[in-house]
């Protein structure tokens, strides 16, 4: 397994290779995490402004910017 996710430590045990990078593009960690806004309407909703539908992780009960 090693360089799959694996590597030798120095005793040559298998280890954990760990990601040193970023799980997701920081467009995409922001959007994850950002804070609710009471609407989606804009200049508040930063879907809206990106010309993007809402998603789930929004948290709005009545987004009207969600698909179907």
């Amino acid at each position: 397994p090693i360089g799959c996710g694996w590597t030798l430590d120095e005793e040559s045990d298998l280890a954990i290779a760990w990601m040193r990078s970023s799980l997701a593009p920081d467009a995409i960690l922001q959007l994850l995490s950002r804070k609710s806004v009471s609407s989606c309407k804009l200049p508040t909703c930063s879907c809206l402004s990106n010309d993007l539908r809402c998603v789930d992780t929004c948290k709005l009960r009545t987004c009207d910017n969600q698909s179907s």
